[in-house]
């Protein structure tokens, strides 16, 4: 919790910043730099950077103003995920750790996301649609997270967001 609490100071700086510089700029431009972010942060994680010890602290608040950054755009995992995966943690500490950040990402995010104009009443719509397939995706990976080999569905992971990015 203490983590989630550093990523979550560091994001309350830099998703009002992230949002600032998405709304000025045109969409086609958004649309280049994002996808680009993309393929750099895949890159970095199938480099495989490493750490030697597990960071706690204000190295994660650091974490949390990039992946606050990236969120303006919604891709506010990925640094984290990088971030995490180059830690010498367990796996149901970084899982745990997501399922805890992630949320609060979005209720923080959320009306900032309103009050930029990137968000209506469709979007919320969306959302609720959504929901189910959301849930049922988070169960089956609760599921079968323990029985998957973490490299295959890391590197899984990594080309799939890659072309996306691509595309």
């Amino acid at each position: 919790w203490r983590r989630v609490g550093w990523l979550m100071a560091g994001a309350a700086i830099g998703l009002p910043l992230g949002l600032w510089v998405l709304t000025g700029v045109s969409e086609d431009t958004a649309r280049a730099v994002i996808s680009g972010y993309v393929l750099v942060m895949c890159g970095v994680l199938l480099a495989g950077w490493r750490l030697s010890r597990e960071v706690s602290g204000l190295p994660n608040g650091v974490a949390g103003v990039i992946s606050g950054l990236a969120n303006a755009p919604g891709m506010g995992g990925l640094p984290i995920a990088a971030f995490f995966a180059a830690q010498p943690m367990s796996a149901a500490v970084f899982r745990a750790t997501l399922i805890a950040y992630f949320p609060l990402l979005d209720l923080y995010s959320a009306p900032l996301y309103w009050y930029s104009g990137l968000v209506t009443w469709d979007t919320l719509r969306a959302g609720l649609i959504a929901l189910p397939v959301t849930l049922l995706g988070n169960w089956l990976g609760g599921r079968h997270f323990f029985d998957t080999d973490p490299q295959d569905f890391r590197r899984f992971a990594i080309v799939l967001l890659g072309g996306l990015a691509l595309l």
